[in-house]
C-alpha cells in the first residue's frame, strides 16, 4: 500500500520562478495530493498584499490542519522553508541550490533567517531530494549529509511553449541583433556582470532583453541598464517584468541568441527551454550548466568573454538531432518517477 503524500501547490503563486515551474511540472504528472491556496488575480498593489495574507493563512494554518485531518504520512516541501506545525521527520525537503550559503549577502535578513531554519531541519533529517548531481555534491560537502541519502531528480521543462517564428514580440526590434536572458532579476543571476560586458562591447547593433520578474537587491543592475541606454542612444537593455508563457514563447522564437551569466544555479530550466527553441546559448561555465546542456552550448570561463559574444565574435550552430536526443532525458515524467523513487527510499 502506497503512502499518503501531501505537497503545497506553489505553481500559481510563483509561475515563472524555479519553484513554480518545478511544482507545475510535478503536478502535471503526479497523483500525490496537494493543497492550493486561493488567490485574487489582479495587478493591484493592495490586492498583492491581500494575496500574501491569504497565502500565509493557507501555509501556516490550513496546511497543518489539512495534513493531520487527512492523515498524511509525509509532506514534500518544494520551497526550501521549514513548515510550521508539521514534525520535521514527516517532511521531505526538495533542495534547489545552496547559493544562499555560498553568498549570503545576496539575500535579505528575513529570507536568510528562513533559510537557516530550513538548513537545521534538513540536517536533522539527514536525507532529501534535489535537482542535479551538482546540488547533491554541494549538499554533501557543505551540510555533511550522506550522499547515499540524497536523491537526484533531474527537472523537466515546459513543452507547451509554442515555437512561433512568424510573430515578433512587442519586446523585439527588427533592426537589432537580439540577446535573451530568462530568469529572476536578482544578484545571484550575475546580471550586473552581464550588463557590464554589454556596455564594454559597445555593440550598438544589439539589444539585450532581460525577461523575468523583479527580485531583490537589483537596484545596481537597473541603474546600469539606464546608463547603457543613455550611452547607446536607444533602449538597448529591456526589462520585460513578469511575462506569460505565450509572451515567453514569442521571445524564444524571435531572439537570435541566449545568454546565461549565472554560475550559481542548482539547475537552470531556461537552459533547456533555449535548447528546445534551438537558440544558440552562450553560458558562463559551471558544473551544473554543463550537466544540464552537455555539449549543446558555448561555455565561457570569464564574464569578459561575453564582450566578444555581443560583438559577434563567436559562432555556434545547434545540431537538431543531438538537441532532441539530449532533451528526451529531461521530462516531467522522468522527474516524477525519480521523485517517487526517492520518496520511497527515504521512507
Amino acid at each position: 500500500m502506497s503512502s499518503k503524500i501531501l505537497y503545497f501547490n506553489y505553481s500559481h503563486l510563483y509561475p515563472v520562478t524555479g519553484v513554480g515551474k518545478v511544482v507545475a511540472g510535478f503536478k502535471s504528472e503526479s497523483d500525490y495530493e496537494s493543497i492550493t491556496p486561493f488567490q485574487i488575480k489582479s495587478k493591484s498593489k493592495f490586492l498583492y498584499y491581500v494575496n500574501r495574507i491569504i497565502f500565509h493563512f493557507y501555509y501556516s494554518i490550513l496546511l497543518p490542519i489539512f495534513f493531520y485531518l487527512g492523515r498524511y504520512e509525509r509532506y514534500i516541501e518544494f520551497n526550501m522553508v521549514k513548515p510550521l506545525f508539521i514534525p520535521t521527520n514527516k517532511v521531505i525537503y526538495f533542495v534547489h541550490d545552496l547559493a544562499f550559503l555560498k553568498n549570503p549577502e545576496h539575500l535579505t535578513g528575513r529570507s536568510l533567517s528562513v533559510r537557516k531554519e530550513f538548513i537545521k531541519a534538513l540536517k536533522h533529517n539527514n536525507s532529501c531530494l534535489c535537482n542535479s548531481e551538482n546540488t547533491k555534491n554541494d549538499i554533501a560537502k557543505l551540510l555533511k549529509l550522506e550522499s547515499k541519502n540524497i536523491y537526484v531528480c533531474l527537472l523537466g521543462f515546459e513543452t507547451k511553449l509554442k515555437l512561433n517564428k512568424s510573430e515578433l514580440s512587442r519586446f523585439k526590434s527588427r533592426d537589432k541583433k537580439s540577446y535573451l536572458y530568462v530568469g529572476t532579476i536578482e544578484p545571484r543571476k550575475k546580471l550586473y556582470e552581464l550588463l557590464r560586458a554589454f556596455k564594454k562591447s559597445s555593440a550598438k547593433d544589439a539589444e539585450l532583453i532581460l525577461a523575468g520578474s523583479y527580485g531583490w537587491k537589483n537596484e545596481s543592475t537597473i541603474n546600469l541598464a539606464k546608463e547603457i541606454n543613455n550611452e547607446f542612444g536607444y533602449e538597448a537593455v529591456k526589462f520585460t517584468g513578469y511575462i506569460s508563457n505565450d509572451e515567453l514563447s514569442k521571445l524564444y522564437s524571435c531572439c537570435q541568441y541566449f545568454v546565461y551569466p549565472c554560475d550559481e544555479e542548482g539547475f537552470g530550466i531556461p537552459l533547456l527551454e533555449a535548447l528546445y527553441f534551438r537558440i544558440p546559448a552562450f553560458v558562463k561555465y559551471s558544473d551544473v550548466s554543463h550537466e544540464v546542456l552537455g555539449d549543446n552550448a558555448l561555455y565561457l570561463n570569464e564574464f569578459d568573454d561575453f564582450i566578444k559574444v555581443f560583438q559577434g565574435k563567436f559562432d555556434l550552430q545547434i545540431d537538431d538531432d543531438k538537441a532532441i536526443e539530449h532533451l528526451n532525458a529531461f521530462t516531467w515524467g522522468n522527474f516524477n518517477k525519480s521523485l517517487k523513487d526517492g520518496v520511497r527510499k527515504i521512507g
